[in-house]
């Protein structure tokens, strides 16, 4: 009897951490696997890759299985445009230190990665980097004035080139160290409808969480087939199996 349920852990910022908001790319994850997998849900609203690698001991201890599947998806604060006035410049993350701090992160997410277990779906730990999708210059521009010490005439603190630098930068970093990458940015602005996805320019809407979900699940299928959902069993037995007469006989280990 598999009694054992898979966990995946989602690691980000705030486009991580809103994933269980309405219609949220991780709460639909959750309901694609209830009862096959628990979701563990790491967003830092805000963070950089910077202040991520100060997670990395708590969020993945050394001590701790790593999770059937993790995703990894920062970016779009280390994108925060440079040298502006005051504090608005505070998330930024130069390109190459973004660069080194997800190698860091990677290498940690996959330090236990069950190679010397033996071949099973459940020994196949699958890592997912997500780049940072596109932004939508004036309405976050927009959303930014509405602060108290936001102004229209503000340079931007995100741009859509800028972002595209550090949605390129995960790509190559997920090619040099062998990580399957979800290029998120690309995936949004091949759609006309991309900016409607976005309800303030930076963070998804309702219907942008459903595109990212649709997103991931697709890469999830294609790059872990051991963990399609189908193919990923529930955890203790149907009810209808089990023997209302002798319970426990319905719990016993497979025989060897």
């Amino acid at each position: 009897m598999e009694a054992r349920r898979l966990r995946f852990v989602l690691f980000g910022d705030s486009l991580t951490q809103k994933s269980f908001d309405e219609c949220g790319w991780g709460a639909a994850l959750q309901s694609t696997y209830q009862r096959k997998a628990d979701v563990c849900l790491r967003g830092y609203s805000g963070y950089n890759t910077r202040w991520a690698l100060q997670l990395l001991a708590h969020t993945f201890p050394e001590e701790v299985v790593p999770a059937d599947l993790t995703t990894v998806f920062f970016g779009a604060n280390d994108a925060n445009i440079p040298g502006l006035a005051g504090d608005h410049s505070r998330q930024h993350v130069p390109l190459g230190e973004y660069k080194d701090n997800l190698r860091v992160i990677l290498k940690r997410v996959k330090q236990n990665e069950a190679s010397d277990l033996p071949a099973g779906a459940n020994n196949l730990k699958a890592v997912l980097l997500i780049t940072p999708p596109p932004v939508d210059v004036d309405a976050w521009q927009k959303h930014c004035a509405s602060f108290k010490d936001g102004s229209p005439d503000n340079p931007p603190n995100r741009t859509f080139e800028y972002t595209k630098q550090y949605a390129d930068a995960a790509i190559e970093v997920g090619k040099e160290t062998g990580t399957p990458v979800l290029d998120l940015y690309a995936h949004f602005t091949k759609l006309p409808e991309w900016k409607t996805l976005l309800c303030d320019g930076l963070h998804f809407t309702p219907e942008g969480q459903k595109e990212v979900f649709k997103a991931v699940i697709r890469a999830m299928n294609s790059e872990f087939p051991h963990l399609q959902q189908e193919r990923v069993d529930m955890d203790f037995p149907d009810h209808k199996a089990i023997d209302e007469k002798d319970p426990a006989s319905s719990f016993l280990p497979p025989s060897p």
